[in-house]
C-alpha cells in the first residue's frame, strides 16, 4: 500500500479511505497513518492531506447511508453487504442503539472499526436523519482523521513506534466514547425521564 500511495499520493488516498470505508479488508487507520509518513518524507503536502482524507472518510460514510437508504429493507440479498458484517440481529441492535441513543451512535461507531460500516449502512436503511450522520460522525472524523495522519507526520522515521502509538490511540478513543455514554446513562438514571432532579422528589 505504502508504494501505491506514493505513485498515486492524493489520487490513491482517496481511493483507498473510500474502498477501506465500503468494505475493502484494510483497517481505515492504515492508510491514514501512510498518509502522515508520506507528509513525512515530503511527498504529499500535510495542509492538503487531511481535509482530503476527511472527505473521503465522511464520503464513504455517506455512500454506506445511501445505499442502506436505497436497499435497507432488502440487504440479505447483498452478497457485499453480509461481507461487511450486516446480519438481521445486528440491524436490530442498531434500531435499538439509534432509538435510545440517537446520533451518539454514529460518534461512537466512528472508533469501533469492527462494526462502523454496519452501523451507517442501518442510518440509511432505518431513515435516521442525514444530518445527524453530517454532525455526529463528522464531529467523530475531525477527531480520528487529523489524529491518525498527524501521528504518522510526527513518527514518520519510525513506524513501529507509529504501529505501537495507534493501538495507544484506538484504547484511548474507546475509553473516551465508553466514558461518554457512561456519564449519558448515569446522568439518565439519575435524573429519569420527568425532569425532576433529586432535590425536587425528596421533598
Amino acid at each position: 500500500m505504502q508504494e501505491f500511495l506514493t505513485n498515486s499520493t492524493y489520487v490513491g488516498l482517496v481511493l483507498v479511505l473510500l474502498g477501506t470505508g465500503v468494505g475493502l479488508p484494510i483497517p481505515e487507520d492504515l492508510p491514514l497513518l501512510l498518509a502522515g509518513y508520506l507528509c513525512g518524507e515530503d511527498v504529499i503536502r500535510l495542509e492538503v492531506a487531511i481535509p482530503l482524507a476527511f472527505t473521503a472518510v465522511l464520503g464513504s460514510d455517506c455512500l454506506l447511508y445511501y445505499f442502506g437508504w436505497r436497499n435497507g429493507r432488502h440487504f440479505e440479498d447483498l452478497g457485499w453487504v453480509r461481507r461487511l458484517g450486516v446480519k438481521p440481529e445486528r440491524m436490530e441492535k442498531a434500531r435499538s442503539a439509534f432509538q435510545r441513543h440517537g446520533g451518539k451512535t454514529l460518534f461512537g461507531a466512528r472508533f469501533l472499526p469492527g462494526v462502523r460500516a454496519g452501523v451507517f449502512f442501518a442510518a440509511g436503511a432505518y431513515r435516521v436523519p442525514f444530518w445527524k450522520l453530517l454532525v455526529f460522525d463528522g464531529s467523530a472524523a475531525l477527531l480520528s482523521v487529523p489524529t491518525f495522519i498527524l501521528l504518522g507526520w510526527w513518527f514518520a522515521e519510525s513506524l513501529d513506534r507509529v504501529q505501537q502509538s495507534t493501538r495507544v490511540v484506538q484504547v484511548g478513543a474507546v475509553a473516551i466514547v465508553l466514558l461518554l455514554l457512561a456519564t449519558y446513562l448515569g446522568y439518565r438514571w439519575l435524573y429519569g425521564n420527568n425532569g425532576k432532579s433529586p432535590e425536587a422528589g425528596s421533598g
